[in-house]
């Protein structure tokens, strides 16, 4: 197989996964162009949005009080955050409010998880089904809720605040915030 693939036999990129699976499904489309793939490629669609969202979502809101134990112990509320990810459209586009909270929730998830040699995955990678696997996040993977407690909290340091809708604009940005006074706690692992 051309290096431009990758080796056979090996896990798949998110990004490659996610345009593998929009190509099958526009495929059984009538109406299957060469621009449907051009979008597809081109797309700012979160794959890996896709496949963990909703079981990110679900944890959070089970979390005791809405609240998520960072790096060094302290208890997060993460109540706003489950909200502002429930209702994101997926898409890594500047407007799309939640976009930069899953990106960053997401690689705090992946780092600590790395570094400990814990998979966040319930169903591990099968070279039969690249394209499939790995899948199922594993909620109980210490290291999701505590991704998500890391970054509320770091979205709501001194000075910043990811949840304020800019009037001007009509979007959601980072804005002033002096209200929190607390250190933050330790960075990522």
């Amino acid at each position: 197989m051309p290096k431009l693939v990758g080796q056979e036999g090996t896990e798949r990129g998110l990004r490659t996964r996610g345009l593998i699976a929009e190509i099958e499904r526009q495929k059984t489309s009538a109406s299957y162009t060469g621009q449907i793939l051009a979008d597809a490629m081109l797309s700012n669609r979160s794959y890996a949005a896709d496949l963990v969202l909703d079981e990110s979502v679900a944890l959070c809101r089970n979390l005791p009080q809405g609240k998520a134990t960072s790096t060094s112990g302290q208890s997060v509320d993460v109540q706003e955050a489950c909200n502002v990810l429930a209702a994101w459209d997926h898409d890594m586009d500047s407007d799309s409010r939640g976009s930069l909270l899953f990106s960053s929730f997401w690689v705090g998830a992946f780092k600590g998880s790395e570094a400990a040699k814990v998979s966040l995955w319930k169903v591990p990678f099968d070279a039969a089904d690249p394209v499939n696997t790995p899948r199922t996040l594993d909620t109980g993977n210490p290291f999701i809720a505590q991704a998500l407690a890391m970054r509320c909290w770091s979205s709501r340091a001194p000075g910043w605040r990811w949840t304020q809708r800019s009037a001007s604009t009509n979007t959601w940005c980072a804005t002033a915030d002096t209200s929190r006074s607390a250190a933050a706690p330790t960075s990522w692992p």
